[in-house]
This record gives C-alpha cells, sequence and structure tokens, in this order.
C-alpha cells in the first residue's frame, strides 16, 4: 500500500522524509494508524494545530499527551524514525528551535528559566479544555472534507462521514454554550445597602420608641 499526505495526497514513498502523526490513546492510536502522515511540506503548514494535543509536562512524562510525532527518513539501509518532541513550557516542536536541547528538552533559556512561574496557559484547565475542542474541531473537519471529496464512498464511508458530522456538530456547540460566570458583585452591594437600610429604619424606630418612653 502506498502512503500518500493526508493534506495534499501526495505520495509520500517519493518523499526523502515525511511525518508520521501517532493521535489519540492507545486504542485510537491503533483506528488512526497511517491516517495522519503529512508530506514536509504540509507538516510545516499545519504542526501549529497540532500542539493542543502535547498534553501537560511534568518531571516524568507528558501528561494526558494525545499525539506522538515520528520523522519518517529514507537512507540506504531502508529508513529510520526519529520522534519529534516539544519544548517543556511553549511546546515548540522540536524542528522549530533555534537550539535544541533533547536532554532537557527546552528551546530557549527564557523557556527553561520560566517552567515553574506557572504563568503558562497549560495551569488553567479550562483554557487547555478549550483548546483541545478546538484542535479536535480542525481535525474533524479536515477528515470530512475528506470523505465529501470521495465520489464513490463505501457504506465504512458513509458511516464514518456521518459520525464525524455528529461528533463535529456536537463540539461546535460546546463550544456555543460554554458556561458564563457568575459576577457576585452586584448581590454583595445590594445585600450591604440593605442591611444598611434595615438598620438605619431599627434605628430610627429605636430612638423614637426611646424619646417617646422618656417624654411619659
Amino acid at each position: 500500500m502506498i502512503e500518500t499526505c493526508k493534506e495534499c495526497n501526495k505520495q509520500l514513498d517519493r518523499e526523502q522524509f515525511y511525518y508520521d502523526l501517532n493521535i489519540g490513546d492507545e486504542t485510537e492510536r491503533k483506528w488512526n494508524k497511517e491516517k495522519f502522515n503529512l508530506c514536509s511540506s504540509c507538516w510545516g503548514n499545519k504542526k501549529e494545530n497540532y500542539k493542543s494535543l502535547v498534553g501537560n509536562y511534568n518531571k516524568y512524562k507528558w501528561e494526558d499527551k494525545k499525539i506522538k510525532v515520528w520523522k519518517m527518513i529514507k537512507n540506504q539501509a531502508g529508513g529510520q524514525m526519529e520522534e519529534i518532541g516539544n519544548c517543556q513550557t511553549c511546546k515548540k516542536w522540536d524542528d522549530e528551535y533555534e537550539v535544541r536541547n533533547r536532554h532537557e528538552n527546552y528551546c530557549s533559556l527564557n523557556c527553561e528559566q520560566n517552567r515553574d512561574k506557572g504563568n503558562n496557559d497549560d495551569d488553567n484547565p479550562e483554557k487547555e479544555r478549550k483548546r483541545e475542542r478546538e484542535s479536535k474541531i480542525t481535525l474533524l473537519k479536515s477528515r470530512i472534507k475528506e470523505l465529501k471529496a470521495i465520489s464513490n464512498r463505501t457504506n465504512e464511508q458513509e458511516t464514518e462521514l456521518k459520525e464525524k458530522q455528529a461528533e463535529l456538530a456536537k463540539l461546535e456547540n460546546q463550544n456555543t454554550q460554554e458556561p458564563k460566570k457568575t459576577n457576585y458583585l452586584p448581590w454583595i452591594i445590594g445585600g450591604m445597602i440593605l442591611v444598611g437600610i434595615v438598620g438605619i429604619i431599627i434605628y430610627l424606630f429605636t430612638r423614637k420608641k426611646r424619646e417617646n418612653g422618656s417624654k411619659e
């Protein structure tokens, strides 16, 4: 079977190297196998979209990492695989590094110094979930476009198309119905004013009662 780029349909056996994207958890990666191969040009154009799948980093591993990228290189011995990693702080891919440091995996001294400051968006779970939804939406739209471009779709492809469209509609609906944060400040101010008014009424009533008592 001849592998093709999922974006431009270029035959990858004619390329000096290409990128094999393993997406999802263990089960999903088996299902996604050979569906996310990119030529070098398309990888350069699309790699930013996949950063949200990288996950959070701790000292021992990437947490919830939903993507592994392999650079498939051809040579006289047949070929080799080189894993493409990310900067631990800004998630920049290895092939974007100005200075590569695979042992510590930081793209710059600045990223290394800021790794523990907690100013990364990854510390915000809601932003991370939103980025992941947006990345899934991008991937779903791409796959739906591919399936729609097939003139004579098989029953399996028709089923996949319907499933992808339903999943896309669900994710887009989540984006439009994100819960709004309640602003409690007006309630607090209103409560304080109400307590003040009640206090004044009680004071005036007590004072009037005291004055009436002294007259008697």
